[in-house]
Formats: structure tokens, C-alpha cells, sequence
């Protein structure tokens, strides 16, 4: 009878042993983990920051709202050179 009890505790602390390993590994996985998540966390909220000055900028080219888009000037076709004092564009010019 007493093999039996030998054979408990060894494997009793076979099984401490085991438990203890496993749960320093899980405190390293968890600190590993930490460190990726804080990682994870400032990349999000830079990607988030470039989007937002992305978009304020895209904001700032565009046209504001019910406001037309110019895409040509009035005098399209002419040249700055055709132009003459104060800005007119002058008769015979392109």
C-alpha cells in the first residue's frame, strides 16, 4: 500500500511542478501580450490621426459646400501677356 501513496505524491508533484511552469509562461505570455496590444493601440489611433488630417485637407481643397467648383477662370485662353494695366485683356491678344 505504501508504493501506491509513493507512486500519489510523485505524480502530485509532477503535477505542481507542471502548474507552476505553466503559469509563469502564462505571466510571459501576458506581458508579451500587453506590449503587442499597447503596440496595436498607438498604430490605430495614428493611422486614425492621419486619416483626419487627410480628410481636412481633402476639406480645405475642396470646394465648400453649394459653393460651384471652378475648374477654368473667366478669361480662359488668355494669356497673363495679353493682359494690360490693371489686369484687362487686350484687344489682338490670343
Amino acid at each position: 500500500m505504501g508504493s501506491l501513496i509513493d507512486e500519489l505524491q510523485r505524480r502530485e508533484t509532477t503535477a505542481n511542478a507542471k502548474t507552476k511552469h505553466l503559469h509563469g509562461q502564462i505571466a510571459q505570455l501576458a506581458e508579451r501580450l500587453a506590449g503587442v496590444e499597447e503596440q496595436l493601440s498607438r498604430l490605430v489611433i495614428a493611422r486614425e490621426v492621419v486619416d483626419e488630417v487627410l480628410d481636412g485637407a481633402a476639406a480645405e481643397v475642396s470646394p465648400a459646400a453649394g459653393q460651384p467648383e471652378v475648374t477654368a477662370s473667366p478669361e480662359a485662353g488668355h494669356s497673363p501677356c495679353d493682359r494690360g494695366a490693371g489686369g484687362a485683356a487686350v484687344a489682338g491678344g490670343a
